[in-house]
């Protein structure tokens, strides 16, 4: 899998560097630095570019004076460089997963398996002298106040129009996913629960995929004897709305039927890649997401396994658009504002930076439509009453606006769904709590 490893020590055991080699289970261009009276070894696979003293996702290399001007340009970097100290930094929402650690004999810095997540606001500096790492702020002095900066306050230049605000974000998304569609193949895969989140993006992908493919890849575990899971049932019915919008578009629906072995397995395996995220709901959410991305399927009769290097993913609707249950508990106290700006500025650290992990040990790259900045920039300006409804049951008034555009556009299956998590939809985590009542924030044992 993709990844890099950089490690000072003082003992040149390199103990901590040889773990993640062995783990990366790929190729490496490995090189020595002398920064005396310190030696910097560094590993890395073909998707991290190196010049001179650099190593980076991009082709060009900055200067961290900068930075604010770079993330105003690039939505997914990493750079790392050496030098008099050891500069680093990942982009908006930690889509190059960047950990770091520190120890009395110096510092380790990679993609997996460390202790430290690097914050989107924030880019970091190690001294080799006295082996500490100084934060700096790329911009403001909160997350809150760095994301202001990219997309703009929120509700600064509200729409209260309710058609105007179905049309924006409609239109957003819709050229968020064609633009995005220009870095795919010949096939597009779509990971498909059947909720509202990725039942509009294969709607969109459909909409521009042209002559081309489309798999949507639909996950569901082996419990008590049948795959019949809520998401496979709720996306058997999308799909009869998909047919009847796109009936002459090329496109499969591929089943993947996990037993109860191969997901504990699966789990077992990424227990390393997913850390320092380590809880219940981590590994669930995770197996079952690397089960989607690796696992042969399903279509009718004839087995499928995906090919592409690309996926198109829904993650980030209900952080921003009021998807969850507590959104309307924040809603009766005047709170929902606060609440999404919580959600959003904690994306990275709860998703999108392991979520790379998993997508790097699943050799292939998530593309989020959700998070793309014009569509986060309409999201931010629709008001709060048209996000949450608390009149409506939670099926309708959640991610109301969301709703709108699904029926605006033929989608009128999805819009009436209430939202599962991933983890109970596939009923993964029926299966690896073993039918037990557990909390998805204990820590893993």
């Amino acid at each position: 899998m993709e990844g890099f490893v950089i490690q000072i020590d003082s003992t040149q055991q390199y103990t901590h560097y040889n773990t993640i080699k062995s783990m990366l289970k790929a190729p490496l261009t490995e090189l020595l630095l002398q920064i005396a009276p310190h030696q910097v070894k560094i590993g890395f696979t073909t998707g991290f570019l190196f010049s001179k003293d650099t190593l980076g996702t991009l082709n060009t290399v900055f200067e961290f004076s900068e930075i604010k001007e770079v993330d105003a340009k690039e939505r997914e970097y990493l750079q790392v460089t050496v030098g008099d100290s050891i500069k680093f930094a990942t982009d908006r929402f930690g889509s190059n997963s960047l950990l770091y650690e520190t120890n009395e004999n110096g510092v380790c810095i990679s993609t997996f398996m460390c202790k430290e997540s690097s914050a989107p606001n924030e880019w970091y500096e190690y001294f080799y002298t006295d082996k500490t790492v100084l934060k700096h702020k790329k911009a403001g002095n909160t997350i809150e106040e760095y994301y202001s900066s990219i997309f703009g306050e929120r509700l600064d230049l509200p729409t209260e129009e309710v058609s105007e605000c179905v049309k924006l974000l409609d239109e957003s998304l819709s050229k968020a996913v064609e633009m995005m569609l220009r870095t795919s193949g010949e096939t597009i895969p779509v990971l498909f629960s059947g909720g509202i989140d990725s039942s509009m993006i294969a709607y969109y992908v459909l909409l521009h995929c042209g002559e081309k493919k489309v798999e949507l890849y639909n996950m569901a575990c082996l419990y008590e004897g049948t795959f019949e899971s809520p998401d496979r049932l709720c996306a058997r019915a999308v799909l009869s709305d998909l047919k009847k919008i796109f009936p002459t578009k090329n496109f499969e629906f591929i089943e993947i039927n996990a037993s109860e072995d191969v997901i504990l397995q699966t789990s077992e395996n990424i227990k390393n890649v997913i850390y320092p995220n380590d809880t219940v709901m981590d590994l669930s959410i995770t197996t079952a997401t690397t089960l989607a991305l690796i696992s042969e399927g399903l279509c009718g009769t004839h087995t499928v396994r995906r090919t592409s290097p690309y996926v198109f993913c829904g993650q980030g609707a209900d952080e921003q658009l009021g998807g969850y249950g507590r959104h309307r508990n924040a809603l009766k106290y005047n709170r929902l504002s606060q609440e999404l700006e919580l959600d959003f500025c904690r994306l990275w650290s709860r998703n999108t930076e392991r979520d790379d992990r998993v997508s790097k040990y699943c050799k292939v790259k998530c593309l989020y439509p959700f998070l793309e900045n014009q569509v986060v920039r309409v999201i931010r300006n629709i008001p709060e009453k048209l996000l949450v409804k608390l009149e409506l049951p939670e099926n309708e008034g959640n991610k109301w606006i969301l709703r709108e555009v699904a029926r605006k556009n033929g989608m009128v299956q999805c819009a009436n769904f209430k939202k599962t998590a991933i983890q109970f939809g596939t009923r993964i985590a029926k299966v690896l709590n073993k039918g037990k009542k557990v909390s998805g924030a204990d820590k893993l044992e």
